[in-house]
């Protein structure tokens, strides 16, 4: 069995049976649609809920005179960029403000200061350094994954929500189904696991979060953190 992440009792294969036999159709064509709403609700809770699964530890080895690189196919979003040679934080910018900061200076070379993120024209997802590395380095860069690829057979969800998907993913068959009232209470039913899955992500015991109202946000924060029990 492939794991991709935490282990967990659900597959994929045993949610979208579950749903059909709930939803009283378990046809091949109506599984092959429950399996489609379950990734699709898969990548939104994992969007929602990624706060803990990341590659701390992943680097670039940037080589003298080289500026672009292939990021990983899970690569979701840099926490972090630091040339760990030099020990210098790097900054993200734009190709766009690269060329109005520097528009004499693009091919100058030095110590890298900044970064692009990018895809290319065969949509693959690369980072472009400037200025143009003078040296060898090596780059810090830890990164919040994101799934690689649709779940399918005996895949398992990367972290353990397999029962917010299904419970998603049903409100979605429901609602092909057009049993409009149903899916609409299963909708609610999944709102509300997903903020306790969220809320239980963020509140660890050892990891106390304090936050700080200003006049613009205070409805915002005091509706999300203070009035819940």
């Amino acid at each position: 069995m492939e794991r991709r992440g935490i282990v967990m009792s659900k597959t994929f294969t045993d949610i979208v049976a579950n749903i059909a036999t709930d939803i009283q159709d378990t046809t091949a064509e109506m599984k092959t649609i429950i399996g489609r709403y379950v990734n699709d609700r898969y990548r939104q809770v994992f969007r929602a809920t990624n706060f803990e699964i990341v590659d701390h530890d992943y680097t670039i080895s940037v080589v003298a005179a080289t500026q672009t690189y292939s990021l990983p196919a899970n690569f979701g979003k840099e926490m972090y960029v630091v040339d760990k040679t030099n020990n210098k934080r790097l900054k993200r910018t734009t190709f766009n403000q690269l060329g109005y900061d520097y528009p004499d200076q693009l091919d100058q070379s030095g110590q890298i200061d900044q970064y692009v993120i990018y895809r290319d024209d065969s949509n693959n997802l690369k980072i472009y350094f400037f200025k143009n590395p003078s040296e060898n380095v090596t780059v810090g860069m830890p990164y919040i994954v994101r799934p690689r690829t649709d779940l399918s057979g005996t895949d398992e969800p990367i972290n353990d929500f397999g029962d917010l998907i299904e419970t998603g993913a049903k409100a979605d068959a429901l609602r092909y189904k057009r049993q409009y009232q149903k899916a609409g209470a299963m909708e609610v039913m999944f709102d509300s696991m997903l903020d306790e899955y969220m809320w239980d992500q963020e509140n660890q015991e050892n990891d106390p979060h304090q936050f700080t109202a200003s006049d613009d946000d205070y409805p915002r924060q005091r509706d999300i953190y203070w009035t819940r029990s």
